[in-house]
């Protein structure tokens, strides 16, 4: 039903484009706290300090993308036959009451990404969410109440 390599390809094109925005991000940071007077030029002035600490949180959040994009490059493309969820599963859920199709990449590192591909939205969800310990072990044409929802699993790759 979709193509599992080419969600996955968006999916790591997405991630390392998130990567080279964290390291614009970090650069112009680190450039403002190299800028900034210290306390020993103004004792009311934090700038330096604050930037330094929001540059620590920015090489966190590059550390995290790419764990999480090494993560997404080793799940294959070619799972032929793959009947049940598991991490690395591309799963379409339908809202039985909508009619609402949602697809998901099940990810071990990361999530909350979103793509959209030919009209289809597309969101990875890590395997420590709620949603997966609810579809985890299903197959296609299982039916689950889920926040609130009657879904049902249309697909798994």
């Amino acid at each position: 039903m979709f193509n599992k390599k080419e969600i996955l390809e968006a999916f790591i094109k997405a991630g390392e484009e998130k990567i080279r925005q964290l390291k614009i991000s970090l650069k112009r940071t680190q450039q403002t706290a190299r800028e900034s007077p210290g306390s020993n030029v103004s004792h009311s002035d934090t700038m330096k300090f604050q930037s330094s600490n929001l540059a620590l949180g920015i090489q966190k959040r590059i550390l995290e993308a790419h764990e999480a994009l090494i993560s997404l490059k080793k799940i294959s493309p070619y799972d032929a036959g793959r009947e049940i969820v598991t991490e690395g599963s591309i799963v379409g859920l339908k809202n039985t009451d909508t009619d609402e199709v949602i697809v998901y990449l099940i990810v071990i590192r990361g999530g909350g990404e979103f793509i959209e591909i030919n009209k289809q939205k597309i969101l990875s969800i890590s395997i420590t969410t709620p949603l997966f310990s609810a579809i985890r072990g299903k197959k296609k044409g299982d039916k689950l109440f889920f926040n609130g929802k009657n879904l049902e699993i249309i697909s798994v790759q």
